[in-house]
């Protein structure tokens, strides 16, 4: 079969080059563009600044990526970059010497005149915007920002910061009394001024423990001169009783607040991707919140994701070996076959870059990989359990597996219509194998964002390694059925090929997964700020004495961990025993051997319950 026809050519190092630069120069600005089609208000900035580097360098890529597949897609069609390099015109003939005939950047330049066409604008906007809302940028800094106004207002004013705060508001206007202001009542006149100008001088202490970058160090330097205007002001204002000018001065002490509690709530959010972990920081600062943001968030999220990334990462991957086999020289199937027939000279152009391999490899891949995700996801998450038995982890295994087969059987490419090679096992196994990756991501007991970035490179490293060895099976099996030497070079770019696609492909997916798991299946029921305790308490369970190991707990409820032979389920009713009380409780949810409970604590209880676990589980260990 002769693909000449479709073979797409090389590029040049210097193509790629202009090409890379193209992309970061006028494709990564667009990603930090606010879509005019978002339903909520354009926040200030960009939305990198919303966003935590990791997350946002993912989600980037991402979107470069899912543009370079529209650019090849473009470079695949001859007549398109012809336009640019075609040999016709002098100058166009030495653009295609320096680029090749059919150039990345020439696609690039087509891809971006493109998009000057406002129906093709709109679905890149839409796209960005899918994107956007998939990184809860800005949803995360949005509702801390809200949660922190919620809280500001019952701040208790004490400790180091505020004292430093009075202190210095003393030295600057002492004909006030300011340390008396926290004291007076709340419809007093200096009180409702001058309490809201305390909190605002506070926050802007918080700012300052970040690393500002120069324009917020600017922005909050403009704020706090001023806030320290006014509070030169205020005291003549009192006692003038100048109610016009103290009504002014609250609003624009209000809009300042404004301004700094969202600049305080992005700075949580851009230096800490872990909910948890700014929980902690905003606790220090005297801020109690809630750990976990209110995102709704439902299977078709994490499966779309995770078929997107399957889609890019493998097209890309695969584009890219296709690419490295040429330069090796590895011989493709085609020319193998027309060499044992006699005819190989009229396969000399053959190449494995071509469009009907791309086409028919990547759809295939895309294919058993979706199959693979799709089963567990559908299984597991829905019900959202992380129970899977060896038999349907096999099951997972085995049906992935079976469709690439099925594929391989009819699809023709390098393969006798009805036949199945047996090299081709290896790969289907390959595929079929990212369900244990699914299945894996889905049973790990994730406790934070650091801990799901350990488990996902961990899943990534093996499922890679696992590729690199399936891929070197393949390349042996096929050439020693072939009755061809094997070439060390061209094994080792099977391997390496193997390793970082499946590599790539397993941390993307299992960091998507677990990500999922972990805000939204197990953190999403935690509304109060929780304490590490991991320790074994007594209690009861319909009744019955039983023991649980706790292994968190809040003002509201806990996280125990017991044998699977107590089985729990919700509405069930507990108690757990403390060394101050018996707190009853009722079970909201159970997945494996875990279980949440909600505290039937009586409004009476609470301020005693909530000393308790702040001055005793605190120190707790773990």
């Amino acid at each position: 079969m002769d693909t000449s026809a479709t073979g797409i050519g090389f590029s040049s190092p210097l193509d790629w080059l202009l090409c890379l630069v193209a992309l970061l120069a006028f494709i990564k600005p667009r990603f930090d563009q606010w879509p005019t089609s978002t339903d909520t208000v354009q926040p200030a900035g960009k939305p990198r600044d919303y966003i935590h580097w990791a997350r946002y360098v993912t989600f980037v890529g991402l979107y470069l990526g899912s543009f370079m597949l529209l650019v090849m897609v473009v470079r695949m069609i001859p007549m398109a970059t012809q336009v640019i390099t075609g040999s016709n015109n002098p100058l166009a003939g030495q653009v295609s010497e320096l680029l090749g005939e059919h150039s990345m950047i020439a696609a690039l330049v087509i891809a971006l005149a493109a998009l000057a066409n406002k129906q093709v604008a709109a679905v890149d906007e839409r796209w960005r915007a899918c994107l956007l809302n998939l990184a809860r940028i800005p949803h995360e800094t949005v509702t801390l920002r809200d949660r922190i106004r919620q809280h500001l207002p019952q701040l208790a004013m004490s400790g180091d910061a505020w004292e430093s705060i009075l202190s210095r508001l003393a030295e600057n206007s002492p004909q006030f009394d300011w340390p008396a202001l926290p004291t007076l009542p709340a419809d007093d006149p200096r009180a409702q001024a001058g309490l809201p100008l305390l909190r605002a001088l506070y926050v802007v202490q918080c700012i300052r423990t970040f690393e500002l970058s120069t324009l917020d160090n600017q922005t909050v330097s403009s704020l706090e001169l001023r806030l320290e205007e006014i509070t030169a002001m205020l005291p003549t204002r009192w006692a003038d009783n100048d109610k016009s000018t103290l009504n002014d001065y609250r609003t624009t002490v209000k809009a300042i607040v404004q301004s700094l509690t969202e600049i305080l709530a992005r700075l949580c959010v851009q230096y800490s991707a872990d909910a948890e972990r700014r929980n902690k920081r905003l606790q220090k600062f005297g801020f109690e919140q809630d750990f976990t943001d209110c995102i709704g968030m439902n299977i078709l999220t994490p499966t779309s994701l995770c078929l997107l990334i399957i889609s890019v990462v493998s097209l890309l991957t695969l584009m890219a070996a296709l690419h490295a086999f040429d330069l090796l020289g590895i011989p493709t199937p085609e020319f193998r076959q027309a060499l044992a027939a006699g005819q190989a000279g009229d396969t000399a152009g053959l190449q494995w870059f071509n469009l009907q391999r791309i086409v028919a490899w990547g759809s295939g891949a895309a294919l058993s990989y979706s199959i693979a995700i799709g089963v567990v996801l559908g299984a597991s998450v829905r019900r959202q359990a992380q129970t899977m038995s060896l038999p349907g982890c096999v099951l997972a295994v085995a049906v992935a597996t079976l469709g690439s087969c099925v594929y391989f059987f009819f699809h023709g490419q390098g393969n006798s219509t009805g036949t199945v090679r047996p090299h081709l096992i290896w790969l289907a196994l390959a595929f079929g194998l990212m369900a244990t990756v699914v299945i894996r991501s889905l049973l790990e007991d994730v406790e934070n964002a650091e801990h799901v970035q350990q488990r996902a490179r961990t899943l990534a490293l093996q499922y890679g390694l696992a590729c690199a060895v399936l891929y070197a099976l393949l390349y042996v099996s096929a050439n020693i059925n072939g009755g061809r030497g094997i070439t060390p070079t061209h094994l080792a770019a099977f391997v390496s090929f193997g390793f970082l696609r499946g590599g790539l492909l397993a941390w993307l997916v299992s960091l998507v997964i677990m990500d999922y798991v972990h805000r939204h299946i197990n953190g999403a029921r935690r509304r109060f700020p929780r304490f590490s305790l991991r320790q074994k308490l007594q209690g009861s369970h319909k009744g019955a004495a039983r023991a649980f190991f706790i292994r968190d707990i809040s003002e509201q409820g806990a996280l125990m961990q017991m044998p699977a032979e107590y089985s729990v389920n919700p509405g069930d009713a507990v108690s757990l025993q403390f060394d101050n009380d018996t707190i009853d409780g009722t079970v909201v949810w159970n997945r494996k051997n875990l279980a949440g409970v909600k505290f039937n604590v009586e409004q009476r209880q609470l301020s005693v319950w909530q000393t308790f676990i702040r001055q005793r589980l605190t120190l707790a260990p773990g």
